[in-house]
């Protein structure tokens, strides 16, 4: 009896193991029936030198290479987007921190701002490139049998990673160094060339943003330079930067503010053109106080001041640069005249729709 039932235990093993467990055939070879594997050329004998060293239990789920390969893709795909994600979160970090800490004007602020930008944009440029190749690279590579895809997937992550990093950190640099660099610095000035342009302790040429003064030769050159000399020579004086930081000629492009007269922190571009020794100039990208500059000319001119307007007749209108609006203007006619008077041009943009008429709004 015990003998009956020790075999019938072993068939009923053999069976769930048959059930388990199907051999695989190595290429050339196919699989006939459950055990056998031929080759192509000949499908009527199971030769020994043709049986499969492979075993996979059926329990276990096999996954292809074409299967691997894809979420191994999908993983990469979800890794860029997490990348990108954080060097936005950096960008934002940094940009919240740089226009709560600028201390300059908003033209200023603004360009430390494009700069931060211009920079993300470079850095989330570099960074698509690099997601493209590394999946363009997987799968190349997975093509050939000879390599490991896990080995592969790794490789190119930590590349990944890596990279991502390094774009990181160099948005971070950048916002460190825009961070420490004040629109205004204290210097000394050492020597003054004209009504616009002044040495100062660092040996570095400055030239007053916004002002246009004689030069060498010119008319009003001595008494421009010798009001700058009065104004700022052999003092220390708070110099304060715009979008543009250099001329072509390489000097720094600056506003300039010193006490004077026991006036604290006199603002010297508006002075010179207020006290009629330069003229108001807008100079590149540099505009941040315009407007100002504009209102100190016509003040000065209107009431004869300085070197510059001692002779001027106040009934001609200036036409050299744009120095009127409508605002300036009692009447419409008024306006008229010297949009007439200075030309077909318009260069004070009296006439906004171009229809030979200025100042419509006025009465």
């Amino acid at each position: 009896m015990n003998k009956f039932f020790i075999v019938f235990l072993l068939l009923v093993l053999f069976s769930v193991l048959a059930c388990t467990q199907q051999v695989v055939c190595n290429k050339p070879y196919m699989l006939v029936g459950t055990d056998c594997c031929l080759d192509l050329n000949d499908n009527s004998i199971c030769d020994s030198d043709e049986e499969s060293n492979s075993v996979v239990e059926q329990t276990n789920k096999t996954v292809s290479r074409p299967e691997q390969a894809g979420e191994l893709l999908s993983k990469l795909s979800i890794q860029c987007r997490n990348e990108i994600d954080l060097l936005y979160e950096t960008h934002n970090s940094s940009m919240h921190k740089l226009l709560t800490t600028c201390d300059g004007g908003v033209d200023f602020c603004f360009g430390q701002v494009d700069e931060l930008s211009n920079q993300l944009d470079a850095e989330g440029d570099k960074l698509l490139e690099l997601c493209n190749s590394v999946n363009d690279e997987l799968l190349d590579r997975a093509q050939y049998t000879d390599v490991d895809l896990e080995d592969l997937y790794e490789e190119l992550s930590n590349e990944l990673s890596t990279k991502a990093q390094e774009g990181r950190v160099r948005l971070e640099d950048l916002y460190e160094k825009l961070s420490s660099t004040s629109s205004k610095t204290t210097v000394k000035v050492t020597n003054v060339i004209d009504g616009d342009t002044i040495v100062i302790d660092t040996g570095e040429s400055v030239r007053l943003i916004g002002i246009n003064s004689p030069e060498v030769g010119e008319e009003c050159y001595e008494e421009a330079k010798e009001e700058l000399e009065d104004l700022i020579l052999g003092k220390e004086v708070t110099l304060e930067s715009d979008i543009q930081d250099k001329d072509k000629y390489g000097r720094l492009l600056r506003y300039i503010y010193a006490d004077v007269s026991g006036e604290e922190d006199m603002f010297i571009n508006f002075g010179m053109i207020f006290l009629g020794f330069a003229y108001e100039y807008e100079y590149g990208s540099n505009k941040e106080y315009s407007f100002l500059f504009k209102e100190a000319e016509l003040t000065a001119s209107s009431e004869n001041r300085g070197c510059l307007w001692e002779d001027y007749d106040n009934s001609v209108p200036i036409c050299s640069s744009n120095h009127y609006n409508c605002a300036d203007f009692s009447t419409q006619a008024d306006a008229q005249v010297v949009m007439e008077f200075c030309g077909s041009d318009d260069i004070h943009y009296l006439d906004g729709d171009d229809d030979g008429i200025a100042c419509e709004s006025l009465p």
